[in-house]
């Protein structure tokens, strides 16, 4: 893949201070490999910078692989979860619709090579008793990262996710597919996850010197089951964005972040 060469390894710490391996870059070279990729086009002179290469290698990919897709046997991704979402609240005064977003986890198999990156696939239904107007798949973006944003979900519609994993040599294997998930409705309240025992390691490393590793697993709130939606996976979806308050004799902090694994906060 060409966008391999203009790309770079990077890892990103997790909260359970672990660390995913993905590969980006921002540099010009690679939004042009990106561009071809897309089979966009690009209408700006590009001769003086010396990026017409790179442009020329993405779309050169896309027609390669286009033509060899799918001849990796297997996918490095094992699955393809929405799992967890918010109620955002227009700040438009001119818009008057809340919406609601979600973070999307790819979980990959880590004994495979890394994908450089995603394709995104969706698409999404009403549900009144039964499945009803589904439309077809959308391209909606390519992803470097495997935990990505969704934002602008209609509230109360379902929706299904299709991920394509694109190596080096072109796309691994077939895409995976994730549940139908319905989103929340606009009138969702905030609630308390349930809290297992906490786990709490003293460790000590170069860029946050002596700390304490505080973690416990992924235990969202229970929703009531839906007698209208089958294979209802909603039951375990909590909030993406949460904050910890922790106290002593002498001090307080509190901290808000993002969930980014299924497994441990």
């Amino acid at each position: 893949m060409r966008v391999f060469q203009y790309s770079k390894s990077i890892k990103r710490r997790l909260n359970d201070g672990t660390f995913i391996k993905y590969y980006g870059n921002d540099g010009d070279h690679y939004k042009l490999c990106i561009a071809g990729c897309n089979r966009r086009r690009i209408t700006a002179r590009r001769e003086k910078n010396g990026t017409t290469n790179a442009l020329m290698a993405g779309m050169q990919f896309w027609m390669d692989t286009n033509a060899y897709a799918s001849r990796t046997d297997h996918s490095p991704i094992k699955s393809v979860e929405l799992g967890c979402m918010d109620v955002v609240t227009s700040q438009d005064l001119n818009d008057f619709e809340d919406t609601i977003e979600g973070l999307v986890f790819v979980n990959t198999n880590e004994t495979e090579q890394y994908p450089i990156r995603y394709i995104v696939q969706w698409k999404q239904r009403t549900y009144d008793g039964s499945p009803t107007g589904e439309n077809g798949w959308i391209t909606s973006s390519i992803e470097s990262e495997p935990i990505f944003k969704v934002e602008g979900m209609i509230p109360v519609m379902q929706y299904r996710f299709m991920i394509t994993a694109v190596g080096p040599g072109g796309r691994l294997g077939g895409p995976i597919m994730s549940n139908w998930v319905q989103s929340l409705t606009v009138e969702e309240k905030l609630r308390v996850p349930g809290i297992g025992p906490m786990m709490i390691v003293t460790q000590y490393n170069n860029e946050d010197g002596l700390c304490a590793l505080v973690k416990w697993y992924h235990s969202p709130y229970q929703r009531e089951l839906s007698p209208n939606i089958l294979n209802d996976r909603l039951t375990l979806f909590g909030n993406c964005h949460y904050s910890i308050t922790i106290l002593n004799e002498t001090s307080q902090e509190t901290m808000v972040f993002t969930l980014v694994s299924l497994k441990f906060y």
